[in-house]
């Protein structure tokens, strides 16, 4: 076995926060709760000899690591995006049925149904549901900070 076979996973049901070596698949695996690493020999000249120095560098990885993004905000229940649909179809078709109205009259039912729904679906997911979840997402974020759930 070579050193570059050394490697350091996260096991998140270890007991304890010391690190345990662990024979899997030919090659020897430190369960670590800190951080996942792989070791290589430059990292880890004496890794079989001495497991608690890759303890020590997968502790001293953790201390290294970046912190965490912030997290995004929930996203709506289905029920108030399908309110929020709504609001950007409703108006949509309403606009599109009165600009269309009279030079589409003569047309057969499905022919004006297919081009209201060629032109109401692309604007309606490209540019007034997108719109709509901002403006939504806004006032969530401003109802948030004054303690008042939307």
């Amino acid at each position: 076995m070579t050193m570059s076979e050394v490697t350091a996973t996260t096991e998140p049901n270890e007991p304890n926060d010391l690190a345990t070596p662990i024979a899997t698949a030919g090659r020897n695996t430190l369960t670590a709760p800190a951080a996942q690493n792989t070791l290589t020999a430059a990292h880890a000249p004496n890794a079989l000899a001495a497991p608690h120095a890759l303890t020590a560098l997968t502790a001293l990885s953790a201390l290294n690591t970046p912190a965490a993004a912030p997290a995004k905000p929930a996203a709506p229940s289905v029920h108030r995006r399908a309110i929020l649909t709504w609001i950007a179809v409703y108006p949509t078709i309403t606009l599109i049925q009165s600009l269309l109205g009279t030079h589409v009259a003569g047309y057969p039912l499905p022919v004006r149904t297919l081009l209201l729904t060629v032109l109401v679906a692309p604007l309606v997911v490209y540019l007034v549901l997108p719109a709509v979840m901002k403006a939504h997402a806004k006032v969530v974020r401003g109802t948030a900070g004054r303690g008042i759930s939307a």
